[in-house]
């Protein structure tokens, strides 16, 4: 999966970047889906706490 992927970056997040490729290369096809799920919640949460209150 993150083999296949393209990114382009902000150059002062590279290393971070870098770090998260590298931990995310370890990973086995089904712990990438497990992230990527998990970093969908993250950013879904994000938008709900960026909305105004009702």
């Amino acid at each position: 999966m993150a083999k296949d992927m393209d990114t382009l970056i902000r150059t002062e997040d590279k290393p971070e970047v870098d770090n998260v490729t590298k931990l995310i290369k370890t990973m086995s096809e089904s712990e990438q889906g497990k992230m990527l799920i998990f970093l969908q919640g993250v950013k879904f949460a994000e938008a709900l706490k960026a909305r105004p209150a009702e």
